[in-house]
Order: structure tokens, then sequence, then C-alpha cells
């Protein structure tokens, strides 16, 4: 029986594809952090601009959606960055 040859797994190649996973996930989680604070950000500014014309309804709404971003922003705070889901 003819086998192919593998290269072995040495532990810096292991080490080397681990920091790389960690800073994939990382920097994954370092994004979704991002997007959810601008979420914040532009849902406050927008209601900010809804109630000074008067508009309560829809500010309420961008309300709720500044809310809901914090509520994400705290999920994944309490999240390790190099975890991975």
């Amino acid at each position: 029986m003819s086998s192919t040859p593998q290269t072995p797994t040495t532990p810096s190649s292991t080490a080397a594809a681990s920091a790389a996973f960690q800073l994939s996930t990382a920097g994954r989680w370092m994004h979704e952090l991002r997007n959810e604070l601008n979420t914040a950000m532009m849902a406050a500014a927008a209601a900010r601009r809804l109630v000074q014309g008067g508009d309560a309804s829809e500010a309420l709404e961008n309300i709720r959606r500044t809310e809901a971003a914090c509520y994400r922003c705290a999920q994944l705070l309490q999240r390790d960055p190099g975890d991975q889901d």
C-alpha cells in the first residue's frame, strides 16, 4: 500500500496557526463591536434630529434601535474576543 508522505506538524506551525486563528476571531469580534457602536451612534443622531423636528414616534423608534445596539455591545463585551461562535 502506497501512502503519500505527509509534512509533520511542528509546534511552531501549530502555534502560528493558533495565533492566526486568534487574530481572525478577535478581529471579527472587534468588527462586530464597531458595527454595533456605529449603529447606536447613527440611531441616536437620527433620534436627536427627529426630536428637534417634532417627530416623536420616529424618534422613539430610533431610541429603540440605539438601545438594541447598546445591548448587543454589552453582549459582545461579555464574550472573550478570542472565542469563536
